[in-house]
């Protein structure tokens, strides 16, 4: 297996031929230039929900926690001093040619960026319930179902009503947020996503959210159409870290675990991904990479422009 790593030269300068022509992630889709004339060390664009998050548009201990977690990814090219190189461009593959026969994405955090947004509904549910909310316990809801993080919050006593009722309640609130509030894709999502299509590679989102939410945020990011199988938490008995939800998935697909990779953002999901037995690429959106690393993935990425190179179809 190999160690999990920044990968160091994915946007290293190769031969180019007058055929490759092919749309570059770093600009729009219809900017199309040959690899050999183009290339752009600037740093990605910073979303504009982040912006409002750092703004202030959540308490001081929302802002920390963004200061530890979410600007992990986000920002790592400032923070962590992540090298960003030179742009790379997506050949297209066939199914043959690539490793995996599926690519199972996490969705918030991997393919949506709505870290920001899940942080203000905990807050505000919190102070609902009378709960005072502290840092770890914001933290832990990455990657887990919220009727899951509601019975940790309030007490194991309640009744499977009682959760199913105040889940509810958290769910609508962040669908309201969904529906009004500016989202942004993660960096580079579309396009790889839109490459493993065009190379004949299978795709699943696997993701802890409510089937209404989660398909409310794959249409607002123009991906509602983009995936082949989709298991939310109404599918599964148990969430992440149990490796159901990526079992499933593959299941529906039908490929094996080990032929899939999982892409996760989340120390749960990684246990999952690794538990189901697929292999995993970590992307730093909204986990320090450090305690991503700890989880041993295969590969540890920023984001979608910083992709390893055997990934990339």
């Amino acid at each position: 297996m190999p160690n999990p790593s920044w990968s160091s030269s994915i946007h290293s300068k190769r031969p180019a031929r007058a055929s490759d022509t092919i749309a570059c992630l770093y600009c729009e889709p219809s900017h199309k230039q040959t690899l050999a004339s183009h290339s752009n060390n600037d740093k990605p664009a910073i979303s504009l929900n982040t912006r409002r998050f750092i703004a202030g548009s959540l308490t001081t201990e929302a802002r920390e926690i963004e200061i530890a977690s979410v600007a992990a990814g986000l920002f790592a090219a400032d923070r962590w001093r992540i090298p960003r190189r030179n742009c790379y461009h997506l050949r297209m593959k066939s199914a043959a040619d690539y490793p995996f026969a599926a690519v199972l994405f996490d969705l918030d955090g991997v393919v949506v960026d709505t870290t920001a947004l899940h942080y203000r509904v905990w807050e505000e549910f919190a102070r609902s319930q009378n709960h005072i909310l502290s840092r770890q316990e914001l933290l832990a809801t990455n990657g887990r179902r919220a009727a899951e993080t509601i019975r940790a919050w309030l007490g194991q006593d309640l009744s499977d009503q009682d959760i199913a009722t105040l889940t509810a309640q958290r769910e609508a609130l962040f669908n309201g947020l969904l529906a009004t509030e500016p989202v942004s894709a993660v960096a580079g999502v579309g396009e790889f996503v839109a490459a493993l299509a065009r190379a004949g590679i299978l795709r699943a989102v696997v993701t802890s959210a409510v089937p209404a939410n989660a398909s409310l945020a794959l249409r607002r990011v123009g991906l509602g159409q983009a995936f082949n199988v989709m298991v939310t938490a109404a599918d599964v008995q148990h969430g992440k870290p149990d490796p159901h939800p990526y079992l499933k998935a593959a299941s529906l697909l039908g490929v094996p675990p080990a032929r899939c990779v999982v892409i996760e953002d989340s120390i749960p999901g990684l246990r999952a991904a690794k538990a189901a037995g697929a292999r995993c690429l970590a992307m730093a959106t909204t986990t320090a990479p450090e305690l991503l690393s700890a989880q041993s993935p295969d590969w540890l990425c920023a984001d979608f422009l910083d992709l390893p190179p055997e990934l990339r179809p």
